[in-house]
């Protein structure tokens, strides 16, 4: 798994959903209703480089971005 986008209807993932995934990139519809990025979901993804959270994002759980190394850019 290279590059995910994040449809819509989706409100929520479980914590540690991408946790050390070969994840590079994620974006999440324009008109998402995503809320929480929960503990460790992308925890280790060593090769995450970049990441476009939504303006509905309100909570960002601990160790969510623990250990991702090349993560460049955050949107």
């Amino acid at each position: 798994m290279r590059f995910i986008k994040i449809p819509d209807i989706v409100s929520s993932l479980g914590e540690y959903t991408f946790a050390e995934s070969g994840l590079i990139n994620i974006s999440f519809h324009e008109e998402s209703m995503f809320s929480v990025l929960g503990t460790g979901m992308f925890n280790n993804c060593k090769a995450l480089a970049s990441i476009e959270i939504p303006s509905s994002v309100t909570s960002i759980g601990g160790g969510a971005f623990s250990g991702c190394t090349n993560l460049q850019s955050v949107y």
